[in-house]
């Protein structure tokens, strides 16, 4: 639900010290931002920072025409996440999970001294880990863990269409249709084209300010996001099929994933294969998106407009603007821990908020996604999981890297550094395309506006030669050099 603008704190019948005693401090605001009643609906992790974002900065990908359709697309009971499906593609792995993957995990805050106020930015090396005995994934659940982690980063594209934008029943995408397609080949066309169209109708448009509810591409730069859950695998002896529950993280419904160019343009070769430019004109090339909006900066706008409290005097009134007029402010989310579940509340009966911020102990107990380190290279591990990655990229028809040449080379070098040493290359090898793919695609862009920009130039200047202005303008001067 959007946050409560009803009454504000400090008002009613309370006394003026009983105002002053629930209103933040001007410190803690600037540490965090106003807290709300309520839990924001929605934010994203963007570079270093967590910012809010509000339901009229989305564009709605949603095939329609009707604004109100495409409104209650992203509004908060129509927002759908993509899938990716544990029991699909995981199953039959060399895989043992170790106890932190398969049972339940909770990262505790370190406890704060006397006086001392929670910053803006965390180490994440002050938090604590608990492990409970209570097993909640088997390992079917955490390879797809370790898979929705990797397709959501930069270099999971290839992941990513296999995963959240196809089906895992699929056995590559089916070719495009000719004279000589069997039936059978068709009938698979359609069906993946339906099964990706509907999971692109999913997607969003994130805009720094407020928009119409439907894509408009002057509309300004946007980001191309998504909401992203998991499905437990449900077969017999998994957690899942024992206990029927979930084991996505409680903030998937508020967490938006920006996408990365790389993942934009491998997303705009599929809407091209499936022949779906005239339902999604936002994800073909004439439609530029961008993978970096200057969040940061736009919050820091707007806290300089609103301006500080009159007499740096903090008041219920000051609050409320500072909230509904700054964009990007810190999100703040209900506390959930084990002991909590379901979220804290307090003896009133009102959830317990707290602010969320990148790599703090709220963002990583909400969400379910893990990805590999490579300094766990040496280990078999992190081989079993890279070849399982490797065997569901196969699967979807993408390129895998090979995990065996480590084993193959050993004999000249210990094995372990040897792992590290490859992986740790392999992921700056990916590192630079995805960086040069996306360098490409900015030059591209650029001198796209230069030769419009050129273009629209002499088409002005022709036009001011030619105006009659412009040719009564050479009569009205005087003969000779003494013109000026």
């Amino acid at each position: 639900m959007p946050a409560k603008r009803g009454r504000a704190a400090g008002q009613g019948p309370a006394s003026g010290e009983a105002k002053r005693a629930r209103l933040q401090s001007l410190d803690e605001v600037d540490a965090h931002g106003p807290r709300p009643d309520v839990p924001d609906e929605l934010f994203i992790l963007h570079g270093p920072g967590a910012y809010r974002v509000r339901t009229e900065q989305l564009a709605s990908l949603r095939v329609t025409s009707d604004p109100c359709v495409a409104e209650y697309a992203r509004s908060i009971r129509g927002r759908m996440p993509l899938i990716v499906n544990a029991g699909g593609c995981f199953q039959g792995h060399a895989f043992t999970p170790k106890p932190d993957e398969a049972n339940e995990v909770e990262w505790r805050d370190p406890p704060l001294t006397k006086g001392e106020k929670a910053r803006r930015d965390v180490d994440p090396r002050t938090l604590t880990r608990h492990v409970s005995d209570h097993r909640y994934c088997s390992p079917a659940d955490v390879l797809a863990r370790y898979a929705g982690g990797e397709a959501l980063t930069p270099l999971g594209r290839a992941l990513f269409v296999i995963l959240f934008l196809n089906d895992l029943g699929a056995n590559k995408f089916a070719s495009v249709p000719t004279d000589a397609s069997s039936t059978h080949e068709r009938e698979e066309y359609a069906r993946q084209r339906q099964v990706v169209g509907n999971n692109l109708s999913k997607m969003f448009l994130l805009h720094q300010a407020a928009v119409p509810p439907l894509p408009d591409q002057g509309a300004g730069p946007a980001m191309l996001v998504c909401l992203a859950s998991i499905c437990s695998d449900k077969t017999e002896g998994a957690p899942g099929a024992t206990y029927q529950a979930s084991i996505a993280g409680y903030h998937d419904r508020s967490r938006l994933h920006a996408l990365s160019l790389h993942h934009v343009r491998h997303i705009q070769k599929m809407v091209a294969h499936f022949q779906l430019e005239p339902y999604f004109p936002a994800l073909t090339a004439s439609w530029p998106l961008h993978e970096w909006l200057p969040l940061d900066l736009a919050r820091l706008r707007g806290i300089d407009k609103v301006g500080p409290p009159r007499g740096g005097v903090v008041t219920a009134e000051w609050l409320e603007r500072r909230r509904m007029q700054v964009p990007f402010d810190t999100p703040w989310v209900q506390r959930c821990s084990m002991a909590y579940p379901a979220g804290e509340r307090d003896p009133n009966g009102k959830p317990v908020l707290v602010p969320l911020v990148r790599h703090g102990a709220e963002e990583r107990n909400g969400s379910p996604w893990l990805c590999l380190d490579t300094a766990d290279a040496a280990s078999e591990h992190y081989q079993e999981v890279g070849r399982a990655l490797d065997a569901v990229k196969a699967f979807g028809g993408a390129e895998a890297a090979s995990r065996e040449s480590a084993d193959a080379a050993a004999p000249g070098k210990e094995l372990a550094t040897l792992r590290i040493e490859i992986a740790e290359n392999r992921k700056r090898v990916q590192v630079f395309k995805a960086a040069l793919a996306t360098a490409r695609d900015s030059i591209a862009e650029l001198q796209g506006e230069c030769a419009r920009l050129a273009t629209r130039n002499l088409e002005l200047a022709t036009a001011l030669r030619t105006s009659p202005a412009a040719s009564e303008s050479t009569h009205i001067l005087p003969d000779g050099p003494s013109a000026s």
